[in-house]
């Protein structure tokens, strides 16, 4: 975007020279850039530029691969799947997104699994990679095991994100991006660094001092199911391995491929009503949720899904993306 902050272009420029050292390709740098920046811009922290320093080790370990071999399968008309060759997640799938965007414009919907890719960031970077060319898009990975069954305290799902995306009147998005725990692993460890208590809602209560425990699954055995509805989806529909079979994204071994596992869907509007009336039906809708009677007991205005964020990337698009210390001196320094 040309109004973007003079901090913003100068943490794109940052980011294309740590990237540059490992010899990826000017496009798969680009892939890059727009994957963490747009999670940042939207407010989305915890999966967007401070992620450079994990994805910095990835490559110089050899977990990521800078140069795959990209291998797409076109399997039927509408469906394919890629193998990411151990690619760094987001290059494989605005990869993954752009094939399903691809096969969507001739099929009318377009469905890619990814296979041997890494952790992919936000979700919502997809599904808005599909909405704002005017597609409905769907974005799912499979993830390290973080979250217990509902009942039960052992890890055995990931965060397995879910994002739903689609394009509405007024240049307006539909944007639903959620894990299936409560909050984020990566909130935790923030709360943790910054000493702050971590809400037993949260998590079961770790047996060791200053470790997080592991996550409750969100909404009870809802969130649960979810999650196993990820990974069937993706650490199943691939033969990859399932979240348990996983290894940690912040911890070692680098040397080692994870295989993560993704799911990229597109839906092209058009060729199953008019665009003009699905985006017209949308925009009512997110209208008359917003508008619709409030709590009596609450002052908070009635949001729908990208509306904080979309407040947020307008808000630091302008003014710039807060970073922390060690994030900025890994940029800057």
């Amino acid at each position: 975007m040309s109004n973007r902050s003079a901090q913003v272009r100068d943490i794109e420029a940052a980011i294309f020279r740590k990237l540059s050292k490992f010899n990826l390709s000017q496009q798969h740098i680009e892939y890059m850039q727009y994957g963490m920046v747009e999670a940042s811009l939207r407010g989305v922290d915890t999966h967007g530029v401070r992620l450079l320093k994990c994805y910095l080790k990835e490559l110089a370990g050899g977990r990521s691969n800078a140069l795959p071999n990209f291998a797409l399968k076109k399997v039927k008309a509408a469906t394919a799947v890629l193998d990411a060759d151990n690619a760094l997640g987001i290059v494989a799938g605005v990869t993954a997104m752009n094939s399903a965007i691809e096969i969507a414009s001739e099929q009318g919907i377009g469905l890619v699994t990814v296979k041997n890719s890494n952790h992919f960031g936000a979700a919502s970077v997809y599904s808005l990679q599909a909405a704002r060319k005017g597609f409905i898009g769907i974005s799912l990975s499979n993830a390290d095991a973080l979250i217990s069954p509902f009942n039960g305290t052992e890890a055995m799902f990931g965060t397995n994100p879910i994002s739903i995306a689609a394009p509405a009147d007024n240049g307006e998005f539909f944007c639903l991006d959620m894990a299936c725990s409560q909050v984020s692993y990566s909130k935790v460890l923030s709360h943790l660094r910054e000493s702050k208590e971590v809400p037993e809602s949260w998590m079961h209560q770790s047996t060791e001092e200053g470790k997080p425990g592991v996550l409750k699954p969100l909404g009870g055995y809802k969130g649960a199911g979810l999650a196993m509805a990820v990974e069937l989806l993706t650490a199943a529909l691939t033969g990859s391995p399932l979240d348990q079979e996983l290894s940690h994204l912040y911890v070692p071994p680098y040397n080692e491929p994870r295989k993560v596992s993704h799911l990229m869907i597109a839906i092209d509007i058009s060729s199953l009503i008019d665009e003009r009336i699905f985006k017209g039906a949308l925009h009512l809708l997110l209208e008359s949720v917003r508008n619709s009677q409030q709590a009596k007991d609450s002052n908070l205005k009635i949001l729908v899904p990208g509306d904080k964020e979309q407040t947020e990337f307008i808000h630091r698009t302008e003014n710039g993306i807060p970073l922390e210390q060690d994030t900025y001196d890994l940029l800057f320094n």
